[in-house]
């Protein structure tokens, strides 16, 4: 697999990368494919795979591009370090995390025209995806992941991101992907306190060990900076 993955520069900086990051690969530093792929293994590996098909839908969006891709692997990485307290499994939470939006890239490469993408995620955006398309990135983003043949616990998520409201206590990943978002959102914007808990974590998580999660989320992404070059 190393062998192969050496003929993709992209693929083969974004496994190494993955593989020193200490969210994620966790085994010490990794300087070669070879100890890479065996750090990360080999469904993190296809993770990773699928990981650049994204981001090569990404390229295609322009401008647009760093932005989206820097919110995709945030989501991603906090997403993960949720994944415990949350009794998720890690590898399905970060692929949930970092996907959650790809749709909003497929419908944007359908009619760049529409320039959906100004627009900040919420009720207003999925209102004028749903006028102008006649589905949601959400929608979209789970069908391909479905195409894709990844586990079905992943596209569920990324269907239901936007529905915290409905969401049981039963769907823990789509539950973890609604926190995650909202711990990125807090992060980014410096908010001086932990944001409220999402509808249906309290049936989850209490109010302290939220905060604690808030805040070694920050500690954690302000050491993984390389990663977002």
């Amino acid at each position: 697999m190393a062998h192969v993955l050496a003929a993709d520069e992209v693929l083969a900086g974004l496994v190494l990368r993955l593989a020193n990051s200490a969210v994620i690969g966790h085994h010490g530093p990794s300087h070669t494919l070879v100890q890479a792929v065996s750090t990360l293994g080999t469904q993190r590996v296809r993770a990773v795979i699928l990981t650049a098909s994204a981001q090569v839908l990404m390229r295609r969006v322009g401008r647009q591009e760093l932005p989206l891709r820097v919110h995709a692997l945030l989501t991603g990485l906090v997403s993960r370090l949720l994944a415990r307290d949350l009794w998720v499994n890690p590898d399905q939470a970060f692929l949930a995390g970092l996907f959650h939006d790809l749709g909003r890239t497929v419908l944007h490469l359908a009619d760049p025209d529409a320039d959906l993408l100004a627009l900040d995620e919420g009720p207003a955006l999925l209102a004028a995806e749903r006028e102008h398309y006649g589905q949601t990135h959400a929608m979209v983003g789970a069908a391909l992941l479905r195409q894709w043949g990844v586990e079905r616990p992943i596209p569920e998520a990324v269907l239901l991101h936007h529905d915290g409201d409905r969401v049981s206590a039963t769907k823990r990943l789509a539950l973890l992907v609604i926190a995650a978002e909202a711990v990125v959102a807090a992060l980014r914007a410096g908010a001086p306190t932990p944001p409220a808990l999402p509808p249906g974590l309290p049936l989850i998580l209490d109010r302290h060990r939220w905060e604690a999660l808030v805040t070694s989320a920050g500690v954690a992404l302000d050491a993984e900076r390389a990663l977002f070059g």
